[in-house]
């Protein structure tokens, strides 16, 4: 009989405990509707439920999507997570994707955002297995078998293994050429953490060349180009050299919605001699054959590889993001988590430059060139 009272109170408490957990809004505490009121403005049909007695989970929508966020009883924001279409899978996730699987499908595509970065998780089926596939900010893959059972130490070593052998870091891939443009929606201003595509930005770099001094001045124009069928910002970079202006170029970007990545469209280069042009080396814009690049990716993992003009016989520069921790010291301020490429090209096997990008700022330093200047012009 004792025992019998016992597990009737164990499955009351359960119960009490379970019917307790789902909440109207006037139960949440006011720190967390604050902080997620905050966080996602204008959301619709909020359901929240206590997950336990620290934190809370809110199921929404939101920008037409359905969402759930984490806060805890604090207010503070823990994770984010949200459905996605398999054409909005980035292609450097695509190409992580295609390094550790073969004839494989994907099931229930999902970003989840925490502060620590963002990671893409999905079900990855191959002939009659399933696997639970995460994804880090950093390249890392790890994967988990549905139908294995595993203790925990065996599922921590195949999840530390998976993370050392699956990093970009750790893998050579080609360079990207099928960039998915076809399923963006592009806009002509925004920004993601490393490029500004917003008019009135500008930046100044100044260096030397050998005993010739350096200048370049890069500013987002407030101006617009139709390229093939899409819109995209105008941004001048004019080189000069003691002075002396000696190219100017009107380079086309345009920001993918989708997944952040800034696009290069092309530009039109004026070489000047002189102070008078003298050609167009270089010139290229993405119609007919050519096809757009990516100038910036929306998410950068270490080892992706990637092209930012494809214009065959004229312009086919690629990039290759070698760090995202570099540490920097420049006129304007010391920046960390700095974002490292390495550019080539693929009509010149001599040609390789080294860029760096600072979280917020965009391109800090280009071989000796260095950041003296930025922020936004003031219209008169």
């Amino acid at each position: 009989m004792k025992n019998l009272t016992l597990i009737a109170a164990l499955v009351m408490a359960v119960t009490m405990n379970s019917c307790a957990q789902k909440s109207d809004s006037e139960s949440v505490p006011e720190k967390v509707l604050s902080a997620f009121n905050a966080k996602f403005p204008d959301a619709k049909k909020v359901e929240w439920e206590m997950e336990n007695d620290s934190e809370w989970e809110a199921e929404f929508k939101w920008n037409e999507k359905k969402y759930s966020a984490n806060f805890s009883t604090d207010g503070e924001w823990r994770e984010t997570e949200y459905g996605i279409k398999e054409t909005e899978i980035p292609s450097n996730i695509r190409a992580i994707l295609d390094q550790n699987f073969s004839d494989y499908e994907i099931e229930e595509p999902e970003i989840a955002e925490t502060p620590s970065g963002k990671s893409y998780e999905m079900e990855v089926e191959v002939d009659d297995d399933e696997f639970e596939v995460t994804i880090d900010s950093k390249g890392n893959l790890s994967k988990k078998k549905e139908s294995e059972e595993t203790n925990d130490d065996d599922e921590r070593s195949d999840s530390k293994e998976a993370f050392e052998n699956n990093s970009l870091e750790n893998t050579t891939l080609d360079f990207t050429e099928n960039l998915q443009v076809e399923n963006c929606t592009f806009v002509t201003t925004g920004k993601n953490q490393y490029f500004i595509l917003e008019p009135g930005y500008k930046m100044t770099l100044k260096g030397k060349d050998g005993s010739d001094s350096v200048t370049l001045i890069v500013s987002v124009l407030d101006e617009t180009k139709k390229v093939g069928n899409v819109n995209t910002r105008v941004v001048e970079e004019k080189e000069m050299e003691n002075g002396q202006i000696v190219e100017i170029s009107r380079n086309y970007f345009a920001l993918c919605k989708e997944t952040n990545s800034v696009y290069y469209f092309g530009e039109d280069v004026d070489i000047y001699k002189n102070g008078k042009i003298t050609g167009h080396e270089g010139a290229w814009l993405a119609e007919g054959e050519n096809k757009p690049g990516i100038i910036m990716p929306g998410l950068c993992l270490l080892g992706s590889r990637y092209y930012q003009e494809i214009a065959p016989g004229t312009a086919m520069d690629q990039a290759e993001i070698v760090s995202n921790t570099e540490e920097l010291e420049t006129p304007v301020g010391d920046f960390s988590g700095v974002l490292k490429t390495k550019e080539t090209n693929k009509l010149n096997s001599n040609e390789e430059e080294f860029k760096f990008y600072a979280p917020g700022i965009g391109l800090i330093k280009e071989e000796n060139l260095v950041l003296i200047k930025y922020g936004y012009e003031r219209k008169n």
